[in-house]
């Protein structure tokens, strides 16, 4: 399978939603980050280069649309 450059983040507090978006992304020969703690991805998009975000919308701490 072709590997892709394309960086994908995940983001849900959800922790097997994570996983299971990663699993499938990765199979598929994406390069993939996932958290479940949104207060994470401030870091994580200062150190590394995003090319798409798949968030959910309704999570404590941090909104999916303050995220975006």
């Amino acid at each position: 399978m072709k590997k892709n450059k394309e960086k994908i983040l995940v983001v849900d507090d959800d922790k097997s939603i994570c996983q299971l978006c990663e699993k499938t992304l990765t199979l598929n020969g994406y390069t993939v980050i996932a958290t479940s703690d949104p207060c994470e991805v401030l870091d994580i998009v200062k150190n590394d280069s995003i090319d798409l975000v798949l968030t959910d919308v309704k999570m404590p701490k941090i909104d999916g649309m303050d995220i975006l």
